[in-house]
């Protein structure tokens, strides 16, 4: 067994290490499901902890045609934030940092992709990192990356 790096707490400790590879697409809303419910809930205990090495990672998931957006947020280690459109409105919909977030972030986020599209083949996404040096490597939702990543 490892042992926890100084400083972990209980909430991260509950989730340390269950990142993994994702599915290489999401070819059904199972498998969306799966590949969001942990890259968020990863971003949500790591993001705390790795502050102020990484301050914060925005991600978009828009239509397959790339016109506008589906939902889109950030994790950042001090709050969170999903924005969906919702009766052609912009609604902002901000949490305080954590896991218990990350799950309604999730919820919200799975809602808004089925009402905008029939299979995650019509989505596509892109994330970034929000501050210098840092630099995301890789976000893996098994969706096509969009023409603006």
């Amino acid at each position: 067994m490892l042992a926890d790096p100084p400083g972990w707490h209980d909430e991260s400790r509950r989730y340390r290490r269950m990142w993994f590879p994702s599915d290489p697409k999401a070819t059904d809303w199972e498998s969306f499901d799966r590949n969001v419910q942990r890259l968020f809930a990863s971003l949500a205990a790591d993001l705390p902890m790795l502050h102020p090495h990484a301050t914060g990672i925005v991600w978009v998931i828009v239509p397959a045609d790339e016109q506008g957006f589906v939902a889109q947020g950030w994790f950042e280690a001090t709050r969170s934030r999903v924005e969906t459109i919702e009766g052609g409105e912009i609604v902002f919909r901000d949490f305080p940092p954590g896991v218990a977030a990350a799950e309604e972030i999730n919820a919200i986020t799975r809602a808004a992709v089925r009402v905008a599209a029939e299979t995650p083949n019509g989505l596509r996404y892109y994330a970034f990192g929000t501050a210098k040096p840092q630099r995301l490597m890789d976000v893996r939702l098994g969706l096509a990356d969009s023409v603006d990543r």
